[in-house]
């Protein structure tokens, strides 16, 4: 189960397993690029459907967990109304990010 929070929600409640945030996100592909000694990412693309309000939570800072428990705030958003219905796409990476105490490259 793929869930998205607020960007100001307390740490003990991300901890929390049995809650699930804002709402609970069906992408049509969510996956995570994990490179050795590198890159720890989340890369998410969510259809716009006029029934579904899901896709108006995917903002900047907001915090993706993915189905594997790893948080991931994301900090690139972009819009595509090319396809045959719309999609909202989102990157994050990996909390530890946000965490680290130096300057991290990637």
């Amino acid at each position: 189960m793929i869930c998205i929070w607020d960007k100001k929600t307390p740490q003990d409640k991300l901890e929390n397993k049995s809650l699930c945030g804002e709402r609970i996100l069906r992408p049509t592909s969510a996956y995570v690029i994990e490179e050795l000694n590198g890159n720890y990412s989340y890369e998410l693309t969510l259809p716009i459907l006029p029934d579904d309000d899901t896709w108006k939570f995917i903002k900047p800072y907001n915090i993706i967990k993915s189905s594997q428990g790893q948080l991931f705030p994301i900090y690139k958003i972009e819009y595509d109304w090319s396809g045959s219905y719309p999609v909202v796409k989102a990157w994050g990476r990996h909390i530890w990010y946000y965490f680290a105490d130096k300057l991290v490259f990637d």
